[in-house]
């Protein structure tokens, strides 16, 4: 054999670079993979689906349609919302796919102008490529909804520090509502109207700019006060009609409490307990067993500050960490309602 030092040394720098490599590679047990869909939803309160239909959807389609990457739309108008499911051709590559959905935004955004009034912001979702390898469920028999979405909040902002997550995403939150039960006998013995009622709660707080003051040569900005800090502060809003001399408040009238939404999306449950979910995704190309005890670490300083709280995780890493228990049960609800279904093909329509 000619030139053998040659030859080995070049076996050797393979042999080099090989083992570098390998253990530099990305350790997903789920890896990305882009998914050649978006969908775009609107919602539109208190319209029928036909409503729907004919004054969200069919617009949107029409200008969705206009883009030559259209494979495919699937839409479902359903009362108040309207979902359509864009499917692009094959030939487009994952490459493509960001540029692709710039100029979607950019057509759905160019039709919200001929929307009638009450239809709320389209939302276009692309983001499906992302796979969560960690769940953690934040539960706690002493905490209500709205002390564990704010510690969620806490929770998340720290995970999304740790080097190799992209993104950390709150579910299972449940909103908080103030509830106003006007009564009707009341409220007609003293010729309150209802609509009246609701014209000042809504009016209330509105932030307005008040303009401003030269005052010695100085610019002050006038800022109007009266927004609602507390349910005894609404209690306290004057609702006589203009030109009465009786002084009515509104806690006169009505029983005024918080509660949470009956009715909410998504519920998560852990250990027989009520909880809220956190999905963390992984950067591309990251080792996530190193990501995965970074995040056990922060997880469980972060933890030291409620003890009554307890978080689980529904992931085969859960195994590697025994600050996390992995027994947990997480559940989700859902609901739709009946609407109106439609496929097209953009190749039919060309």
């Amino acid at each position: 054999m000619r030139n053998k030092v040659i030859s080995w040394m070049f076996v050797v720098l393979l042999l080099i670079g090989g083992t570098i490599s390998f253990f530099g590679l990305g350790k997903l047990e789920f890896p990305e993979f882009p998914i050649p869909q978006a969908m775009v939803n609107t919602a539109y309160p208190g319209a029928s689906p036909q409503q729907v239909e004919e004054e969200v959807t069919l617009p949107l389609e029409r200008a969705i349609l206009e883009l030559e990457y259209i494979k495919n739309i699937d839409s479902v108008s359903s009362a108040g919302l309207s979902q359509i499911m864009i499917e692009l051709k094959d030939e487009f590559s994952a490459s493509d796919q960001p540029q692709i959905w710039d100029e979607l935004r950019s057509k759905v955004n160019d039709t919200q102008s001929s929307m009638p009034p009450g239809v709320l912001p389209s939302i276009v979702n692309d983001n499906f490529s992302d796979v969560f390898g960690i769940m953690l469920n934040i539960s706690s028999r002493d905490f209500n909804y709205r002390e564990l979405e704010s510690y969620g909040d806490f929770l998340q902002r720290e995970l999304s520090l740790v080097d190799g997550v992209k993104k950390v995403s709150l579910a299972g939150t449940v909103d908080e509502q103030v509830v106003i039960e006007i009564s009707q006998p009341k409220s007609a013995a003293l010729g309150v109207d209802p609509a009246y009622i609701y014209g000042l709660i809504k009016n209330q707080n509105v932030v307005s700019n008040a303009g401003n003051m030269f005052i010695d040569g100085f610019s002050v900005r006038i800022h109007p006060t009266g927004e609602f800090r507390d349910i005894s502060e609404l209690k306290q809003l004057l609702i006589s009609a203009p030109g009465t001399t009786e002084l009515i408040y509104l806690g006169d009238i009505a029983d005024i409490h918080t509660a949470f939404d009956d009715t909410p999306q998504n519920l998560y449950r852990s250990n027989a307990e009520k909880a809220i979910s956190l999905g963390i995704s992984f950067a591309k190309g990251v080792n996530v067993v190193d990501v995965g005890e970074a995040v056990n670490a922060r997880s469980k300083s972060a933890c030291r500050a409620a003890s009554s709280l307890r978080i689980s995780r529904s992931s085969s890493l859960a195994s590697n960490c025994p600050f996390f228990t992995t027994s947990a049960c997480l559940t989700g609800n859902s609901t739709s309602s009946p609407g109106i279904r439609k496929e097209i093909s953009a190749s039919l329509l060309a």
